[in-house]
């Protein structure tokens, strides 16, 4: 068994009950206590191809029972660019081609080597695919989107110096770096 590690400084909690306003749906979260659940297998898949009356019908239960004690519900909408598992895709999009390394786990063999998006393919697979998964969330009752550009996933890997090789409007400075997220923002 562990030994348990006791912190000795305190941090005050309390800004975890308070309101949280989403000014884009112009309403407030009662606490901050959000809830999400990271890239996974089983997670909800919002593509074109894949559309459906019954998905839809599913998100719209979804965002009803979420909804239904007064909460705001926000989905996370995220790729995982390079942070995709080979055994799911030898070669997936990224900024650049630079492979993730040393992230192995049980049963996963590791990363495919990424390839880099066409400024056109920006456009066709990343910034269309966020508007498109937007719009669907929108109609099926969620209150807000969130872009998720943390923790390595394809938005992540536009903005890094480290995984952005880019010459192009995405590469280079920060300013250009953050466009993809800007241009998927106004997009929506």
């Amino acid at each position: 068994m562990a030994k348990r590690v006791f912190v000795e400084r305190k941090v005050d909690s309390s800004i975890l009950g308070e309101k949280l306003f989403f000014p884009t749906a112009k309403r407030y979260a009662s606490n901050r206590f959000l809830k999400y659940h990271p890239e996974a297998p089983g997670n909800a898949i919002i593509e074109k191809s894949l559309d459906s009356k019954v998905r839809r019908e599913a998100l719209k239960k979804a965002a009803l029972a979420t909804k239904s004690g007064g909460s705001l519900a926000v989905v996370q909408l995220t790729h995982s660019g390079r942070q995709c598992y080979i055994s799911v895709n030898e070669h997936p999009y990224s900024a650049s081609d630079v492979q993730l390394q040393g992230a192995k786990m049980i049963g996963v063999s590791g990363f495919g080597k990424p390839v880099p998006l066409t400024e056109e393919q920006v456009k066709t697979e990343v910034i269309d695919k966020f508007v498109y998964a937007a719009k669907y969330c929108y109609e099926a009752g969620f209150d807000g989107i969130q872009l998720h550009g943390a923790h390595g996933y394809l938005l992540a890997q536009f903005m890094s110096p480290t995984t952005n090789k880019r010459t192009d409007k995405y590469g280079g400075p920060v300013e250009n770096r953050a466009r993809l997220v800007l241009d998927i923002y106004d997009a929506i």
